[in-house]
C-alpha cells in the first residue's frame, strides 16, 4: 500500500459540555419478539 496516495481524512471533532440541571438517571429499554426475518430489507424497524 502506498501511503502517499491515501485519501484526505479529517478527524472527528468532539465538543465538551456540561449539563446545568441536576444529574438525571436515564434508562431506555427496548424489547420485542420480532426477528430479522419479520422485516423486509429497507423497511424501518
Amino acid at each position: 500500500m502506498n501511503v502517499n496516495n491515501k485519501l484526505p481524512y479529517e478527524a472527528p471533532v468532539a465538543d465538551a459540555f456540561e449539563l446545568s440541571a441536576a444529574p438525571l438517571n436515564i434508562c431506555i429499554q427496548f424489547s420485542g419478539d420480532a426477528g430479522f426475518e419479520d422485516f423486509e430489507e429497507g423497511e424501518a424497524l
